[in-house]
């Protein structure tokens, strides 16, 4: 890439939220067309934002509610009085 494109390559990042800088541009993408590195990074950036939108996702089971307040640290034994 030409000092142009990189800096063009780093205006659209930014555009997006995605920032990079000369080096690392230059470092990652330097031997590939603007074109090239911009649907690189697009397709990137869509798989990482795919990922978290699973991890963030609550499981359907098997999960304690956070409704009814906070859970307590402190569980029971099933020994003694009942009085842990």
């Amino acid at each position: 890439m030409t000092k142009v494109e990189i800096e063009t390559f780093i205006e659209r990042m930014e555009e997006i939220g995605d920032v990079w800088d000369e080096a690392d541009v230059e470092r990652v993408y330097g031997d590939r067309s603007l074109e090239d590195a911009l649907i690189d990074r697009m397709v990137h950036k869509d798989q990482y934002l795919d990922f978290l939108s699973v991890s963030v996702k609550e499981p359907t089971s098997g999960h304690v509610s956070r409704q009814n307040g906070p859970v307590s640290a402190k569980r029971p034994t099933g020994r003694g009085n009942g009085r842990n």
